[in-house]
Parts: C-alpha cells; sequence; structure tokens
C-alpha cells in the first residue's frame, strides 16, 4: 500500500506527505524483509530524492533498487530503475548517458506494461534538454547504444553509473 499511496501522493504533488509514506514503507519492507516491495519504495525514494536535490541520496537508492531488483528478477522494476538512472544522469550533467539509458529503457519497456503518465512527463523536459546538450550524431549513438542493450546489460550499466567510487 505504501507503494500506491506514495505514488498517489507525489502524483498529488503533496511532495512532504509522499516522503513520509515512503519512508514508512521502507522501513516496513526492511523490517518484514519483503524484498519484492522493497525495490519499487527505493525507485520512489530515488525520484523524491532527486527533486528535493539529494543527488548522492538518489545514488544510493537507485543502486540499492538496482540491485534488489535485478536479484529478485522483477523486471518492471528494473526498467523503473532505469527511468530513475536517466533523471540522475539529466540531473548531474551527463546528458550521453541519461539519453542511453532512456533508450534502454524505451525498448525495454515495449516488452512489459505501458509507461505511466506522471513518469512520461518527468522525463520529457530533462530528455529534451540531455538531447539539445548533443549533437545529432551524439543524440543518434546514445539511442542506439541504449536501444541494443538487453536488461542484463542495462541494469550492469545503470550500476556503473550509480557507482559511488572514482569514474
Amino acid at each position: 500500500r505504501s507503494l500506491s499511496l506514495t505514488d498517489v501522493l507525489i502524483a498529488a504533488g503533496e511532495v512532504d506527505a509522499a516522503e513520509d509514506m515512503c519512508a514508512a514503507g521502507l522501513a516496513l519492507s526492511r523490517d518484514t524483509g519483503s524484498l519484492d516491495d522493497l525495490a519499487g519504495i527505493l525507485n520512489l525514494m530515488t525520484v523524491l530524492d532527486l527533486a528535493a536535490g539529494r543527488i548522492e541520496d538518489a545514488a544510493a537508492h537507485l543502486r540499492e533498487a538496482l540491485q534488489v531488483a535485478f536479484r529478485t528478477g522483477d523486471s518492471n522494476e528494473v526498467i523503473n530503475s532505469l527511468d530513475g538512472c536517466g533523471l540522475l544522469c539529466a540531473a548531474t550533467g551527463r546528458p550521453a548517458e541519461a539519453v542511453t539509458v532512456w533508450a534502454a529503457h524505451t525498448a525495454l519497456l515495449r516488452h512489459q506494461d505501458s509507461d505511466w503518465p506522471l513518469d512520461v512527463r518527468r522525463r520529457e523536459g530533462p530528455l529534451r534538454q540531455a538531447r539539445q546538450a548533443l549533437r545529432p550524431d551524439q543524440t543518434r549513438a546514445a539511442e542506439e547504444r541504449g536501444t541494443a542493450m538487453s536488461m542484463e546489460t542495462a541494469a550492469e550499466y545503470a550500476l556503473l553509473l550509480t557507482d559511488p567510487g572514482p569514474p
């Protein structure tokens, strides 16, 4: 329920309430060992962290979400993590990486459920800015790289992009 309610609160612009609900859901998921919910809550926490400018927290939550989702085989949450990774890359001035990750996200999403309108709106501006920061040939190359990635490759790439160590 924390996942759904946090999503609704984010959509309604109730960021403080969303953060409280997300934190409670995160604690409950950890306390109960619910890995199925943990990746989703961490992905939502990533979005909230980025909106608040907490880049390092966002990267850490995203990295953990990817690890949990990949370990549990939750392809939907791996795909959601890729969307969060695109947002993180855009927020940290890595436009080629953002375009690559979002191209992988879009390609993999074709095999899953449809994209949520709120997620589409959240990425529109950053994706447009990332594309504008690149030359057309760079954009095309980044999109081709992302589109060619398997889910495993895209997840590994996103893990590299969230690594707190040296680049």
